[in-house]
């Protein structure tokens, strides 16, 4: 995948990214919230539980909204191998110098398929550095 394969905004692109990353990982799911706070907008695509922030430098922080199922097993070790795939397909997608910090926030165990109206604040977030 490179970033001509993906949406021409990088940072559409980085939650395209995230999201399919997010797709791949057994037992975790994006929320579905209709919120703008844990959503990212581009002209034509609308990506539900992935936030895009610009940092300043050029580079975007990203905030994955996460449901977990049930057993979750460990919370911080998922949460990190979620930002270590994340990075990975930003190289690999050349969007690497584009990536910013990357966290995850844990809104929900044990219900793999949310509502707007299952999510509650998230419970756990944890944050890093790419």
């Amino acid at each position: 995948m490179t970033e001509s394969s993906l949406t021409g905004s990088p940072r559409l692109a980085l939650a395209e990214v995230a999201e399919r990353v997010v797709a791949r990982m057994p037992g975790v799911a994006l929320t579905r919230c209709a919120d703008a706070r844990c959503q990212t907008v581009g002209r034509d695509r609308r990506i539900r539980g992935i936030t895009t922030v610009a940092q300043g430098d050029g580079r975007y922080e990203l905030a994955l909204h996460v449901v977990v199922a049930w057993p979750p097993g460990p919370l911080t070790r998922l949460a990190e191998e979620l930002r270590r795939r994340v990075l990975a397909s930003a190289k690999r997608a050349q969007l690497e110098d584009r990536l910013g910090e990357v966290h995850v926030e844990i809104v929900s165990i044990d219900d793999p398929e949310p509502t707007a109206d299952s999510l509650a604040p998230g419970r756990l977030t944890t944050g890093g550095a790419a």
